[in-house]
């Protein structure tokens, strides 16, 4: 039961955050929406959660603070490279007609490099939040 639950953590929060980083391409509008629908998932989990009589507390500590320091700030910053991303589709838009389109390889080329780098970070500290989830969290939960 663990092992596929890690598994689909791991894998559907990797995927998500390395699509979401180049799906930046897309003038950084899916990283914001991918943003606002898990805030919105997780406010609505925490609600129902206390609605059946969960503390507050409960949640928070025991459900969300262990994967969620890792967790959440890596998604944070996988979109915040796709916002980075859409800039630059932007900015390289704007300046195909003037005298800077010269320089717009050179900063597409230093800005692909560091989305691969970021990807592999974020896919190792996911696999890392997944451990936690799948195991700690989830004794955590269970009582």
């Amino acid at each position: 039961m663990q092992w596929n639950f890690f598994l689909f953590i791991f894998f559907n929060n990797a995927i998500k955050s390395v699509l979401v980083i180049y799906a930046g391409i897309f003038f950084g509008i899916l990283p914001v929406i991918f943003l606002l629908i898990n805030g919105m998932v997780l406010g609505f989990v925490v609600h129902t959660t206390m609605n059946y009589g969960a503390s507050f507390y409960d949640i928070v500590i025991k459900g969300l603070l262990p994967h969620g320091i890792i967790e959440i700030p890596v998604i944070i910053i996988a979109c915040a490279f796709g916002l980075k991303f859409g800039g630059l589709v932007i900015k390289s838009l704007v300046q195909l007609g003037s005298d800077k389109r010269n320089t717009i390889g050179t900063r597409w080329r230093a800005f692909m490099n560091r989305t691969l780098t970021a990807s592999f970070w974020v896919v190792i500290l996911l696999l890392v939040a997944a451990i936690i989830e799948s195991t700690l969290t989830y004794t955590l939960v269970r009582g």
